[in-house]
């Protein structure tokens, strides 16, 4: 349970800059090319996590690791399978220490973005329920054209 407890704030943040960035996605440049597609949303947020981890992997072996872990928690919740380095492990340990961090870091941003990305798509459908669906739309709706009258009759002059 106390694993839970660790991880909600960092949860919680990591939500709420994703659902913003999601929100704010249609006039946004960089943005707006992330969330025009669910694999691309995906991708962008795996890779997020993951490189977030890596950055912060290469402080930890350059600077005190405590220091390190303890500040960045809200953007690295996965740091604590760190503590398997503690001690004098060798360089592959590390390494490899560091890169399922990364890995475990990448797959949290990947399932809370999948999560996001679901409950905006079942709010906005919820919102579009019992609308024509003209209104669905992002473009306004083409006018009717006029119907096409039937051709006259050649034999009367």
């Amino acid at each position: 349970m106390d694993f839970l407890f660790y991880l909600s704030e960092p949860v919680i943040f990591i939500t709420v800059v994703m659902a913003f960035v999601l929100w704010i996605a249609p006039p946004h440049p960089i943005a707006g090319k992330i969330t025009k597609r669910l694999g691309k949303w995906l991708r962008a947020w795996f890779l997020i996590g993951f490189f977030i981890a890596a950055v912060l992997g290469g402080f930890v072996g350059l600077t005190n690791m405590y220091d390190v872990t303890n500040n960045s928690i809200l953007v690295w919740p996965m740091s604590i399978s760190l503590m398997a380095l503690h001690g004098k492990p060798n360089a592959l340990i590390v390494l490899m220490g560091f890169s399922i961090s990364a890995l475990e870091n990448g797959l949290l941003y990947l399932i809370l973005a999948a999560l996001i990305w679901g409950s905006f798509a079942c709010v906005k459908s919820l919102r579009n329920r019992g609308r024509s669906p003209s209104a669905l739309s992002l473009v306004a709706p083409t006018p009717a054209s006029p119907p096409k009258s039937k051709p006259e009759d050649m034999t009367h002059p």
